[in-house]
């Protein structure tokens, strides 16, 4: 395309020049020094455009590129966001259990949520960051999202260790196979009544094409041991 652009714009530079001849000083309307430059700098450009968004595109992580409805992206290795314009879930990976030890496998894991206002409040955000989820039930989740992606029914889910703390559901929620990750994240503490229990609900809308994806970044969030 530069090419073509070069050889027309000379076709047009030597008739738009024909007038010109005599306002032209000590330089013939065909310099071969200044037809080359310009034509040197239109490829130069041309170029340009075309390299830095490629190299753009190249250093770009595709989860990151499905875009903010549905989406599902990985901004570490150890981190998932899942969202759309209404509510999100982010898990970080804290820690994983020693080696030898009883919680050998287990994750401790962060967790955020969002939800938009309704017409009861809002809008609200929560986290916790002390939830640890067993390895089982990290394992479990991980075969039910497989089953799930492969099936397009029912749902797979995984709850943190510690009753009330964490839950993440993801489901499909009809039969046109519409995906929906639903949950919460709360957390218990001491109250003047005795023990309290604070929660934040989700639940975000996924495009159905991003599932395998989904898949794939929970299974390098955390693979099963």
């Amino acid at each position: 395309m530069a090419a073509a652009g070069v050889v027309s714009g000379l076709a047009v530079a030597a008739l738009a020049t024909q007038g010109l001849s005599r306002f032209l000083y000590d330089v013939t309307r065909f310099d071969p020094l200044s037809l080359s430059a310009a034509a040197g700098i239109v490829i130069l450009l041309a170029l340009l455009a075309a390299t830095l968004p490629t190299l753009r595109a190249a250093r770009m992580n595709p989860a990151r590129v499905l875009g903010e409805d549905g989406s599902c992206r990985s901004s570490r290795k150890t981190n998932m966001l899942i969202r759309d314009k209404m509510a999100s879930v982010e898990i970080a990976l804290r820690q994983m259990g020693q080696v030898g030890t009883p919680s050998e496998g287990d994750l401790g894991v962060d967790v955020a949520a969002t939800s938009a206002a309704t017409g009861v409040g809002g809008p609200f955000a929560g986290r916790n960051d002390s939830v640890w989820i067993g390895r089982d039930e990290w394992a479990r989740f991980l075969e039910d999202l497989r089953r799930l992606e492969r099936a397009r029914r029912a749902e797979a889910r995984v709850e943190s260790m510690s009753p009330g703390e964490f839950r993440l559901a993801v489901i499909v929620t009809g039969r046109a196979g519409d995906v929906a990750a639903d949950g919460w994240v709360g957390r218990r503490y001491a109250a003047r009544d005795g023990i309290a229990h604070d929660r934040v609900s989700f639940s975000v809308e996924l495009d159905p094409s991003a599932l395998p994806l989904l898949v794939r970044q929970f299974e390098a969030f955390a693979p099963a041991r």
